[in-house]
């Protein structure tokens, strides 16, 4: 795992020839996620390559329709969301509906900076410029 970088858990559940399977998955967590059903619809493949699996499997295919859960995710986002864990898609709704500010303490504290609201204010006005670039 790259040190900089924020990550979050996922877990995939099902039922296969009579045994229960359990699958997780730490994974990047992207600052955005503009599609959700095209970062939902590689999960599935991502713990399979991660299980060592064949994606023509039987296995693969009920895989791909189970449900993903996020189970953890970073500290700093724990307080901007409801109790883990959290299906998927209801995760992708809040965390798309976030203002990247959740990020600015941890952010901070990164490079050694004391949290303070004008850095905030600074750091968040210097994403916004970014975005529109």
């Amino acid at each position: 795992m790259e040190k900089n970088r924020l990550y979050f858990t996922v877990e995939l559940r099902f039922d296969f020839r009579g045994q229960h399977h359990c699958y997780q998955s730490t994974l990047p967590l992207p600052w955005r996620i503009e599609d959700s059903h095209a970062f939902c619809s590689v999960l599935p493949r991502r713990l399979a390559e991660q299980q060592q699996l064949n994606a023509y499997a039987y296995e693969y295919e009920v895989m791909e329709s189970a449900p993903i859960d996020v189970v953890a995710v970073p500290e700093a986002l724990i307080a901007h969301l409801p109790p883990l864990p959290l299906p998927i898609h209801t995760f992708l709704k809040h965390y798309q509906g976030l203002e990247p500010t959740w990020r600015l303490q941890p952010l901070a504290m990164q490079f050694g900076l004391e949290p303070s609201p004008a850095l905030f204010a600074a750091l968040t006005e210097a994403y916004r410029f970014g975005q529109h670039e």
